[in-house]
């Protein structure tokens, strides 16, 4: 038995791999995976997307040609080290040779010509070497109505910061940066994959509130954190018979794996919650306290002076 029956899920929640199935699809992603939809359709040139690894930036590009594929041409390329951007372009449109650039160009006018905009999509675009930079210019300069939007962590900003890509500096439209879940929306990240994959729908059965803050926390909201320390957690939970994740199960995991600097910060914290609380509620109580016994003086005191009135009446 392992914890996806002990817990009762229909499916794996927290794959630690990076071909999750679910993610909390931010307004922020698919507002600018619209955004370059729309810039797309008329204005040529290069869109950037940069942001570092876990905040969402291939789910936005899947949003991004889900969008637009219906309409307009557009080839993906996932690039490493070994990529030659012009023999996969050569490849998808059945051209023989793929450093004629004239070859390629043809291609790509006879679709252009059929009313269709031609968007090449390049993801991890920070592997790029120097030559498929150069060869990628020298498309655009050739195939003068090209989209190309190109998407990768950090090291992109480096890179279209650099002499190497200066002149496709110039042919930028837009840029965008994507960052990590807030950390609200961390948590609600984490409890819609839970009720998703969950047989019953209750993801508080699974996941404690206080676990939920720790787990946002400790991760920095990075999806790929947030999978591999949820998946651990549930599955210490499971081997102390638990009914749902607890904070010490977050605890236990982060203390043991990731940074310890933020869970001291977090701990700190904590303390200072309970002590503030633990302050206001002991204010709260003296100061009812006084009030009720203020208010008690205050009957006793008009009874007494009504008791006087009356006698000062009745001489």
């Amino acid at each position: 038995m392992n914890y996806l029956d002990y817990f009762h899920f229909d499916n794996y929640p927290f794959p630690t791999d990076n071909t999750y199935n679910y993610f909390y699809r931010r307004n922020k992603v698919l507002k600018i995976a619209n955004d370059i939809a729309n810039t797309c359709r008329f204005y040529s040139g290069v869109y950037v997307i940069t942001g570092s690894e876990g905040c969402g930036k291939t789910v936005l590009l899947q949003q991004f040609v889900d969008t637009v594929k219906n309409n307009d041409a557009v080839f993906e390329i996932r690039a490493n080290n070994n990529t030659d951007i012009l023999k996969v372009l050569a490849e998808n449109l059945d051209v023989k040779e793929a450093k004629n650039i004239e070859n390629i160009f043809y291609s790509l006018n006879l679709i252009y010509e059929k009313g269709k905009n031609i968007i090449i999509v390049i993801d991890d675009a920070q592997n790029l070497s120097k030559e498929q930079l150069i060869n990628l210019n020298a498309l655009i300069d050739t195939v003068s109505y090209l989209r190309v939007v190109v998407c990768g962590n950090t090291k992109l900003k480096k890179i279209i910061s650099g002499k190497i890509f200066h002149e496709l500096r110039e042919r930028i439209v837009k840029k965008y940066k994507l960052c990590h879940l807030s950390f609200f929306e961390g948590m609600k990240y984490i409890s819609n994959i839970s009720t998703s994959a969950l047989a019953l729908s209750q993801y508080k059965k699974v996941i404690s509130f206080p676990a939920l803050i720790l787990l946002s926390f400790v991760s920095n909201r990075n999806i790929h954190n947030i999978n591999k320390i949820t998946d651990m957690a549930l599955q210490n939970a499971f081997e102390r018979n638990a009914q749902r994740v607890q904070l010490k199960d977050v605890f236990n995991v982060a203390k043991k794996n990731f940074d310890m600097v933020k869970l001291n910060i977090y701990l700190k914290f904590q303390k200072i919650f309970c002590l503030v609380l633990v302050a206001l509620s002991i204010y709260f109580a003296v100061k009812i306290t006084i009030d009720r016994y203020d208010l008690i003086v205050n009957l006793e005191a008009r009874q007494s002076v009504k008791i006087q009135e009356k006698a000062i009446r009745s001489l």
